[in-house]
């Protein structure tokens, strides 16, 4: 039997999924604990289903996306009750074939309510889509039936295809009659932003707010360095305390220098992804506001670029791959909570304080009076 909490408080908790995976949960999640946290308000944070992805210095692995709530909030529940279980085939498995699912719900139950104990709002964090981990009854959906606890759901935004999804979670949530707080599109730009608005009052009432409409991750918080690095699996050169600077635009320097220049000249705040070997491309970007280069082939460069780099202040990044390789590893890069900062984290804030419709949020949680 499953033992459903008694909520003291409307709203005690919160739970965010998402409709794709990577759609920036845990950054929505981390900005409006923000928000709530700067109005003295004590917050939580639960993850019942983690993936073990980052290796701390002790050598133990955890969940990324906990280990950076339980940092920067400072929460005291040790790392295992802030996210107990661990997403994979054996679990899963285990929990099926042993018939397990009750209980393993009511342990989620006992946890949250723990953490909640002496918190005005506790965020639980859904892993991957709405309806990851529904065969053991721990997905976004099902939890928010188990804690009584209203949902917001993240869409990654699409021009043809985000009003038929938008549809799609609406029979969903009718379906399951679930309480859907409402729903945030993630990476439409402003034009795109309008449309969209316009398009869903055509569509007509959906049962749940439209909340907001926020511009992609990487716009907001462009790449840095160290990101560019490590997509890149590229061994730094030069430039290791400058790896926190935010990168721009990219530039490739496959032309000859002249016509380069044309580009490298209006171009701010810029890496320029170009072979090792190229170094006349390499030092008319540094003649310009250049923030990194990026050398392609494995090919070392000579040393004048690195005396000409450090001069200017400007990483330089050796990278295994090619240059059109080096690219799409660029492109296809995962935002990752793990180099996140306040100074970054207060930027997403105000991006949430001008997109978001807050009162509704705070109103529903129960937390205006």
């Amino acid at each position: 039997m499953v033992c459903v909490p008694e909520m003291g408080n409307k709203g005690r908790f919160l739970i965010v999924g998402s409709l794709d995976r990577f759609s920036g949960k845990t950054l929505f999640i981390l900005s409006l604990a923000k928000i709530l946290s700067n109005q003295g308000y004590k917050i939580g944070y639960f993850k019942p289903l983690g993936v073990k992805n980052y290796v701390l210095d002790t050598g133990n692995i955890v969940d990324e996306d906990t280990y950076v709530m339980k940092q920067m909030f400072d929460l005291k529940e040790p790392l295992d009750e802030l996210s107990p279980f661990v997403f994979h085939y054996d679990f899963m498995n285990r929990v099926l074939v042993k018939d397990n699912v009750q209980n393993t719900q009511n342990m989620v139950i006992n946890l949250a309510n723990k953490i909640a104990s002496n918190k005005d709002i506790v965020f639980i964090e859904g892993h991957g889509c709405i309806w990851t981990g529904e065969s053991i009854g721990l997905s976004s959906l099902k939890l928010s039936k188990l804690l009584n606890a209203p949902l917001i759901i993240l869409v990654n935004y699409d021009p043809l295809y985000t009003c038929d999804r938008i549809l799609l979670i609406k029979r969903l949530i009718e379906k399951e009659n679930i309480n859907c707080l409402g729903i945030v599109i993630v990476g439409a730009t402003r034009d795109e932003a309008l449309l969209m608005n316009s398009l869903l009052m055509r569509i007509g009432n959906l049962g749940f707010k439209l909340l907001g409409i926020l511009p992609s991750l990487r716009n907001i918080l462009p790449l840095t360095i160290r990101e560019i690095a490590d997509a890149t699996d590229s061994k730094v050169l030069v430039g290791q305390q400058w790896l926190d600077k935010e990168i721009e635009n990219l530039l490739v320097g496959a032309m000859t220098p002249d016509s380069a220049m044309k580009y490298f000249k209006i171009t701010p705040s810029k890496a320029v992804i170009t072979g090792g070997d190229r170094t006349d491309i390499i030092l008319a970007a540094l003649k310009t506001d250049t923030t990194a280069l990026i050398l392609t082939g494995n090919i070392y460069p000579e040393e004048i670029v690195l005396s000409e780099a450090e001069k200017n202040k400007v990483s330089v990044l050796l990278c295994p791959y090619d240059t059109y390789t080096t690219v799409r590893k660029i492109e296809s890069y995962r935002f990752t909570v793990r180099y996140m900062n306040m100074k970054r984290l207060s930027r997403l804030v105000t991006e949430l304080e001008k997109k978001i419709d807050l009162p509704s949020v705070l109103e529903e949680l129960g937390l205006v009076s």
